[in-house]
């Protein structure tokens, strides 16, 4: 019994259109702003979030940028989570139904430091993920609230792979963890808003910490 052909998909006649009809075409096709003219973004105005440090907010051009995902990276113990923090509290000073959210991935995370620190620990919302896939998924969820939200990550380096917790020491798990960093931006960026354009939708700003690393142990 002879096997179906798959359909191909059909594509666009665009040749020989201008550019504003090609970008109406497209339009049509995958949804609005898919294919945005460039000079049309020109008038658009990045936002940002003080990170409450002067210098540091300089050196970024302004702070953490809304909407868009940030690293900020560095060695042990170097006032990383202090700046997510204050970060943080600014954030949710801009707005009354904004929401932040912590993924506690080291478990670190002092309620008391923070309030002093100034975050309204009453709009923060903690998680405390027993393996990395968990903080994805749940990370997920709390995207699709509807809400402008922050996100900080704290951190990148403790977000342990599931199979690496449950197997022994002896089990070896080559690119298990950098499969799920990678998972957790991608899911990140389909959830943030995909137009550059509509500035009164609710943005996601995504900021993660890391450590850096000069030995492989």
């Amino acid at each position: 019994m002879a096997k179906d052909k798959k359909e191909k998909p059909v594509r666009l006649a665009l040749s020989g259109l201008s550019l504003q009809a090609i970008q109406e075409q497209i339009n049509a096709k995958y949804g609005a702003n898919t294919l945005v003219i460039a000079s049309q973004a020109a008038g658009l105005k990045m936002s940002y979030f003080s990170t409450g440090v002067v210098a540091l907010d300089l050196g970024m051009g302004g702070g953490v940028p809304r909407g868009r995902i940030s690293n900020f990276q560095g060695p042990y113990s170097a006032l990383k989570t202090t700046v997510l923090l204050k970060t943080m509290a600014n954030f949710l000073r801009g707005g009354k139904d904004r929401l932040a959210v912590l993924i506690d991935v080291e478990k670190a995370f002092d309620p008391a430091y923070a309030a002093v620190v100034g975050v309204d620990t009453n709009r923060l919302a903690v998680v405390n993920p027993d393996y990395g896939e968990q903080a994805v998924d749940v990370m997920t969820e709390l995207l699709d609230t509807g809400r402008e939200t922050l996100v900080g990550v704290d951190s990148l380096a403790a977000l342990t792979p599931a199979a690496e917790i449950e197997d022994g020491f002896d089990q070896q798990h080559m690119g298990l963890h950098a499969r799920l960093v990678n998972k957790m931006m991608r899911v990140a960026t389909s959830s943030m808003k995909r137009s550059m354009l509509d500035q009164d939708a609710p943005a996601i700003t995504i900021v993660v910490l890391n450590q850096i690393r000069e030995k492989v142990g």
